[in-house]
């Protein structure tokens, strides 16, 4: 019977700690690939750093990847190297960390720049370039010291022999023969100061620059073109046959030491080449939106090798009947027929690869497509068979970036980087363009919604403007709205949310005419994306975090449980299951219903104590929010004075039940200044706080 007992505890248990486990988002089997910036291999792996991924590995010559990315605060990796019995790996931003062995988690250690951007060994000593010169490290990483070339931003370094190389991003190429001490210009004959990598075979010393590659045969003195000069070469590799020079236009391939190249682009998934490594008899190109590419033919043909590799950029996702399609940053459009349990790439005839934006309109699905940033070429995209193929179907000046996209029956329309908005009246076939204002330049148009027959627009700058006449004339409904810089739309019935990039979530009832903050709750006011699933709001932010409201955007809970540190750009659901696309870490998933218990069992847990919260905004015009707590059942009352003490409104007499509380002040009417409210229980709690209203 004890043992019986002792069973049916460890089963219970076990049971807890799985539900506990499960409360949590869980990455979805893709979309794989991404921005691969470097590698490193010893005897059993093949390690590849990427930007904001973190680092992945190999055991199989690239036929999966698995992350290792324990303890590693920055995940945007620009060098690896492995440092005697340790792993380094420098980083954008967050300086170097050290990885001790397996099963050991990654330790930030003490570098003298955030910003590392290469390594070397040379001996016993490791040296890293960063954007402030060379460090040194005499204990495999563990600490390090300058070692020359200050204010300069070092892009590679190379060791042969015992000179030390050091490649620049805007003076060349330095040597030094003393391990760092002091350092030579070395770089005649290279005809710019731009230089991106640095290689080294039996022929001699290969330079990658802005402007093509160069070879030195004696050890720097003096370089010579090898061609390649309307290319920027950001990696260079040696196969059993060719030397392999990565660029923005792909691979090319010398079998002749640099005299003739030839280009070999047959299967990557990106042209844009930013790392090269040679293990085995394979070669693996790191690209900068499609992942890793490998070559089993000395860079001859190449194809995709991303499985497990989550690293993607997902900028959109939609839902057609639960297909569930993600639109990448650089790789295109990707199906899952089986909630993200795997994914395709659905990419014929999509010949731009930025997805920015994806809607469903009938039986066709639309996609926005351009680069972030002006003149970019873009447009839309439309597949009417499942993704399989697409057409871009529109010309002209259409064709540029296109941010957002809406749909009310029949009606499509789109909003671009030059501030215009496209409209289609069949689904998307054909599109006309309209001006906001035609008589000024406007910001990107960030996100587009109807109600009814009023189209709502969201500018990156200029705030909200709104139409009655299906575009044909625009006004503008900022009143209230605090932050300009609109990035997203959602309405829930009438009510409508604006998420911005500085002020957090703002809420209007009355069709725009007025914005009034709605942020209790939301302790990070970068807003990315805002969605409505059912009767609740969703609010992807920066750094990973996201928040959701069941009151209709009064309270806020954090439900970002396992999201990695990015940017959420896109949340979508299938019937009971919310899917949220993270910038740089592909699709992530979690029940809704797992979500909204937790926030309402977090609501009916009642307050410790009492507390008057600070207003918000603060100072505002001429709406603003004041919350407050009630740890028992009161008379309360809640009420403005001015600053001669003279009662000027009375927002709250009443006896409310212990718990949280959200009431709004609109101040029309009242003059500019400060003004003090007052909460008073008859529990002998008061509290006074000031706030300020600006006109």
């Amino acid at each position: 019977m004890k043992t019986l007992s002792v069973l049916c505890l460890l089963i219970a248990c076990l049971l807890i700690s799985q539900q506990t486990l499960s409360a949590q988002w869980i990455q979805t089997n893709g979309p794989y690939g991404g921005y691969v910036k470097c590698f490193v291999s010893d005897t059993f792996r093949l390690y590849a750093g990427t930007e904001l991924g973190g680092i992945f590995f190999s055991e199989n010559e690239g036929m999966s990847w698995s992350p290792l990315n324990a303890g590693l605060t920055n995940t945007s990796i620009n060098a690896l190297i492995i440092s005697g019995p340790n792993i380094l790996a420098g980083t954008e931003g967050g300086g170097i960390f050290l990885l001790a062995g397996e099963g050991s988690p990654w330790i930030s250690v003490n570098s003298p720049h955030p910003y590392v951007t290469a390594f070397t060994t040379l001996g016993n000593i490791t040296f890293a370039g960063t954007w402030n010169g060379v460090n040194r490290s005499d204990d495999n990483g563990l600490t390090w010291s300058a070692s020359g070339m200050g204010n300069t931003n070092i892009s590679d370094l190379l060791t042969i022999d015992q000179m030390l190389f050091a490649a620049t991003t805007g003076k060349g190429i330095f040597t030094s023969s003393d391990s760092g001490k002091t350092w030579t210009v070395s770089d005649s004959g290279i005809d710019t100061k731009a230089i991106k990598t640095l290689f080294k075979d039996s022929l001699g010393i290969f330079a990658g620059t802005g402007s093509g590659t160069f070879l030195s045969t004696d050890k720097g003195k003096s370089w010579k073109s090898l061609g390649l000069s309307n290319h920027s070469v950001y990696a260079l590799a040696k196969s059993d046959t060719n030397i392999v020079a990565g660029t923005a236009a792909g691979i090319f391939l010398s079998g002749d030491h640099g005299s003739s190249w030839i280009e070999a682009n047959s299967g990557l998934t990106s042209k844009l080449i930013k790392a090269l490594s040679q293990k085995g008899k394979k070669l693996f190109a790191g690209t900068q939106s499609g992942g890793i590419c490998v070559s089993a033919d000395n860079g001859l043909n190449w194809s995709a090798s991303n499985m497990g590799l989550s690293n993607t950029f997902v900028t959109a996702l939609a839902n057609k009947n639960a297909l569930l399609f993600a639109g990448s940053d650089g790789q295109g459009i990707f199906l899952s027929t089986d909630y993200g349990n795997t994914w395709t790439l659905v990419d014929s005839g999509l010949t731009i690869r930025n997805i920015q934006s994806l809607t469903v309109s009938g039986d066709n699905i639309l996609a926005g497509s351009g680069f972030n940033f002006p003149h970019s070429d873009g447009g839309i995209f439309l597949s009417d068979d499942n993704g399989n193929t697409w057409t871009r179907v529109t010309t002209g000046e259409a064709n540029k970036t296109i941010f957002c996209l809406a749909v009310q029956d029949t009606l499509a329309i789109a909003g671009s980087w030059s501030g215009n908005i496209l409209f289609s009246k069949n689904h998307g076939k054909d599109w006309v363009t309209k001006n906001i204002n035609p008589a000024m330049m406007m910001p990107p148009i960030r996100a587009l919604i109807f109600i009814d027959t009023i189209i709502f627009a969201a500018t990156d700058g200029k705030g909200i403007y709104k139409s009655l006449d299906s575009g044909d004339s625009w006004t503008e409904a900022n009143n209230g709205l605090l932050d300009k810089s609109v990035w997203s739309l959602a309405v829930k019935e009438s009510t409508i949310f604006a998420a911005t990039i500085n002020g957090g979530i703002f809420r209007s009832e009355d069709y725009g005419a007025n914005w009034m903050a709605v942020n209790q709750g939301i302790s990070n006011k970068d807003i990315r994306c805002i969605s409505i699933i059912g009767s609740n709001i969703f609010a992807g932010a920066s750094s990973g975090d996201l928040f959701v409201s069941t009151d209709n955007g009064l309270n806020w809970s954090s439900v970002n449980t396992n999201l990695p540190a990015s940017d959420v750009m896109t949340i979508v659901a299938i019937e009971d299951t919310v899917f949220a696309g993270i910038y740089g870490f592909g699709v992530l998933k979690r029940p809704l219903l797992e979500m909204i218990t937790s926030i309402n069992k977090a609501a009916h847990q009642l307050p410790s104590k009492f507390i008057l919260e600070q207003n918000y905004p603060n100072p505002f015009n001429p709406r603003t929010a004041i919350s407050y707590q009630l740890s028992a059942i009161s008379q309360v009352k809640l009420s403005i004075y001015n600053l001669l003490g003279q009662h000027v409104a009375t927002l709250v007499s009443a006896r409310q039940p212990a718990g949280n509380y959200t009431v709004e002040w609109d101040a029309t009417g009242f003059a500019s200044g400060v003004y003090l409210y007052k909460l008073s229980t008859n529990q002998g709690f008061t509290q006074t706080r000031k706030l300020l209203l600006l006109k």
